[in-house]
């Protein structure tokens, strides 16, 4: 499977699981993963394009930042390490598990450089958003300055963690509530403009009216000193 391909089909898992198949061929892996075809079926075109016959099947998620792959048969002993080659020749940079049949989990236990290719893009985002943050927080109520600190603080914690599926979810509630205050915020200036015009006109009718008993007391005033 190309990379793009290979890609494609693991953002598709990251939404939901996927039946999977995997073979181990002369020069690789042939994996593939489709949200309908059964595994037998997939099993049978994963054989065609490796041309080999050692592999496993089952169900692939994702979970906790990993590729969780239950399988319906003992994988082979040399496939975790084929995979983990596949995985990163493709641009892949994940951690993945296999979950036996009997239940037991057999994790990669291979270093990563990082979990999910998705870390920088989040590191850039958080970036972007830190001077409206600043911005908010000089002028929150009490509050919704709390909020927006324990947001920061989950958001750091998890990315320390890889949790990268949290942490996206944290961003994506942060900048909604950033963005939430903000609009509050405009509102409120926008109505107190409103109030201010309105009180400036009423001055301004006001201090109309005594101008104008003013001239008229004037003259009143010069009609009689001239009578």
């Amino acid at each position: 499977m190309a990379e793009l391909d290979l890609k494609a089909q693991i953002a598709s898992i990251r939404k939901t699981e996927h039946n999977f198949a995997v073979v181990i061929g002369k020069e690789g892996l042939d994996f593939q993963a489709d949200k309908r075809r059964a595994t037998d079926a997939l099993w049978r075109t994963a054989k065609e394009g490796a041309g080999g016959t050692k592999g496993t099947k089952g169900v692939i998620r994702f979970e906790d930042s990993m590729l969780i792959l239950k399988c319906e048969d003992e994988p082979p002993a040399q496939l975790k390490k084929l995979l983990r080659k596949h995985l990163k020749d493709n641009g892949v940079k994940l951690k993945f598990a296999f979950e036996l049949p009997d239940g037991a989990v057999d994790g990669d236990d291979a270093d990563v450089d990082a979990q999910d290719d998705r870390k920088p893009k989040l590191v850039k985002a958080f970036a972007l958003i830190k001077p409206d943050l600043a911005n908010v927080l000089r002028v929150a109520n009490p509050e919704d300055t709390a909020a927006l600190q324990t947001l920061v603080k989950a958001f750091g914690e998890d990315m320390k963690q890889n949790q990268i599926d949290r942490s996206e979810q944290i961003l994506r509630t942060l900048r909604a509530r950033v963005g939430e205050i903000t609009t509050r915020r405009a509102e409120g200036n926008r109505r107190r403009q409103a109030e201010l015009a309105t009180m400036r006109a009423q001055a301004d009718a006001v201090l109309g009216r005594l101008r104008r008993m003013r001239d008229d007391s004037t003259r009143e005033a010069n009609d009689v000193a001239s009578g």
